[in-house]
């Protein structure tokens, strides 16, 4: 449903140990949302406008820690890299 003939785009949301992300691949429109914070200062930072006409919806979430790599080991990526040395990736 569009409200105002506005175009609906979806965003990507993703997820860090204190806040909120939110980016549209389609606009560049990206956000910050920290539920932590309170009234001292906004719980909503708009980081890029996008396009202002746009509806920005968001139904996908992807968690994201500070270091994403932090978990693998070298003996795990030696692991992955002996499982994928015979996967045909389409190059």
């Amino acid at each position: 449903m569009t409200t105002n003939n506005s175009a609906i785009h979806h965003t990507i949301t993703n997820r860090s140990r204190d806040n909120w992300e939110f980016e549209c691949p389609t606009c560049g429109y990206r956000a910050r949302y920290n539920p932590h914070l309170r009234h001292q200062t906004q719980q909503l930072k708009i980081l890029n406008v996008g396009d202002p006409q746009a509806r920005h919806i968001s139904n996908h979430v992807h968690v994201r820690v500070a270091d994403d790599e932090a978990w693998l080991t070298p003996e795990l990526r030696q692991q992955m890299e002996e499982l994928l040395k015979d996967v045909d990736m389409g190059d």
